[in-house]
């Protein structure tokens, strides 16, 4: 029932329907799961990975339990866990597209500085994403910046602009790099 109310995103019916199943002792994995979803979409990141955290004691096997709780890390700006998270679903089964877990990581990476990292995981989402994303090049030319490629940078600013040509940030980046030339 809380998966098909969480379909109409009827949020508070399905925190009845998980909380009743919860109360009752259930030994569901995807119980605690929708329980943490709804915790982090209400903002309460603690109680979020609290739920996360007993959804992985129950079975530890499924890779979008991990991706889940390593968005919710990232949201708390707490990168490595992410990164850990990110990586340790990557080895699961999962129902999350690859490219989707990479830019999650590669996103956590560019947070901490591993721009080496970061600009392995966004080459491999612009390279299979179904339909890649301004925002993907942004990123990617803020690492290929950082690592003193500002032809890169440039390059990837400009792709971002042909998808998306009214897009603010890579017009200022665009034009904040060309002035520092």
């Amino acid at each position: 029932m809380a998966d098909e109310h969480g379909r109409r995103g009827e949020f508070d019916k399905v925190e009845s329907f998980a909380q009743k199943a919860v109360q009752t002792g259930t030994k569901s994995y995807h119980t605690y799961e929708i329980m943490a979803n709804i915790y982090a979409i209400k903002g309460d990141l603690n109680k979020s990975l609290e739920m996360y955290n007993k959804a992985i004691a129950i079975d530890s096997t499924i890779g979008n339990i991990y991706f889940n709780r390593g968005v919710t890390y990232s949201n708390a700006r707490r990168y490595e866990e992410a990164i850990k998270d990110f990586t340790k679903s990557m080895t699961l089964e999962s129902n999350e597209k690859p490219y989707r877990v990479r830019a999650a990581r590669g996103v956590a990476y560019l947070e901490t500085k591993r721009f080496k990292e970061a600009l392995e995981d966004y080459d491999f989402v612009i390279t299979n994403a179904e339909t890649p994303t301004a925002n993907y090049y942004i990123d990617r030319s803020v690492i290929k910046f950082n690592m003193n490629d500002r032809k890169g940078a440039i390059e990837d600013l400009q792709a971002a602009l042909r998808i998306e040509p009214n897009n603010q940030k890579a017009t200022e980046n665009l034009r904040i790099i060309q002035q520092a030339q």
